[in-house]
């Protein structure tokens, strides 16, 4: 009876969100964050021909890249099928990437994952990114340096270059890591991702070890 009651909520929101979403003067964040919360409930009631319904209708007619992502997360944990398209428009993304990597890391379906994302270098860069648009958003380019050892573990540096606010390049050091093959955790975690904002130098492994002690 409550699944009944909520999934017939779930359509009536849904239903409300696809209508404001036709609205391109306004923006509507209450129904948005609805929409979510329902897809992040749906797995645990079990119903897939519900979930299958709900998330297909934001996939085929949304294009908010947050709902795509948490629809596909709900698909993947009731264990329905995902079209190769949607998966490849998302993994074009480095958060929404991360995010479709994790739930099938926590479903046991890690088979699912491109090897290439889980390559330690492409995941020290899948990292950084996550790491740099939580602060700057866009305009920067990363570059890797190199490895280094730092009391028996490998690190790796970094170098994130962006525009300031006159227009003027720099580049900032970063450390990555401890490295470790992503999958040999119980968890799927990114790198941790270390910088003081100095400016980027050929003696970059010096940076790299006087941030980290």
């Amino acid at each position: 009876m409550i699944s009944t009651i909520f999934f017939q909520y779930a359509q009536q929101d849904l239903t409300s969100y696809i209508e404001d979403d036709k609205d391109t003067t306004s923006y509507n964040y209450q129904n948005t964050q609805g929409v979510l919360s329902y897809l992040s409930l749906m797995p645990h009631y079990q119903n897939d021909s519900i979930t299958d319904y709900f998330t297909e209708e934001i996939l085929d007619q949304n294009d908010n890249l947050w709902l795509k992502t948490n629809a596909v997360i709900a698909r993947i944990k009731s264990n329905l099928s995902i079209q190769n398209d949607v998966l490849d428009s998302l993994y074009q993304n480095t958060t929404s990437r991360f995010d479709v990597m994790k739930a099938y890391y926590d479903v046991g379906k890690i088979f699912k994952i491109p090897k290439v994302f889980l390559e330690k270098e492409n995941f020290a860069k899948l990292s950084i990114e996550n790491y740099m648009e939580s602060i700057v958003e866009y305009g920067y380019t990363i570059s890797l340096l190199g490895n280094i050892e730092i009391d028996g573990e490998i690190y790796i540096g970094a170098s994130a270059k962006y525009l300031g606010e006159e227009n003027e390049s720099k580049s900032y050091t970063l450390a990555v890591g401890p490295i470790y093959n992503p999958t040999e955790k119980q968890d799927l975690l990114l790198y941790e991702v270390t910088t003081d904002w100095t400016e980027t130098s050929d003696n970059w492994e010096s940076q790299v070890t006087s941030m980290l002690k």
